[in-house]
């Protein structure tokens, strides 16, 4: 594995939010013929506090340096590799269950309601 810096996407500090223009766009260059759909297979802790900074690894197979979001939220990534990928969790506005997204690309998986926010 190897470490990296701040998401190039995110240009900011962990935790920002994308707006859904920024969103959209990012989902709008994808291929017509769809991403390669990635499969999210652990995510390790699967909660942690609303205040954020949790360190988190999720199981999934990549290709390129991941993009990570917990609820559309941004996280840092801290290291990844071919099986996965490790980041700390942005600070969040409630508690609950969140999706955890992660694109590689074009590549896109997520967890529907794969961390609980406590």
């Amino acid at each position: 594995m190897r470490r990296i810096g701040l998401m190039a996407l995110l240009a900011a500090a962990p935790g920002c939010m994308l707006t859904q223009a920024e969103y959209d766009s990012k989902v709008s260059t994808l291929p017509d013929d769809g991403p390669r759909e990635l499969v999210i297979t652990s995510i390790n802790p699967d909660s942690g506090p609303r205040r954020g900074g949790t360190e988190v690894a999720i199981g999934v197979e990549l290709d390129e340096e991941p993009l990570v979001y917990f609820d559309g939220l941004g996280a840092d990534v801290i290291e990844w590799g071919s099986n996965g990928v490790r980041c700390t969790t942005p600070r969040f506005d409630s508690s609950g269950w969140v999706d955890v997204e992660v694109w590689s690309g074009a590549d896109y998986g997520v967890a529907q309601d794969g961390f609980y926010v406590e």
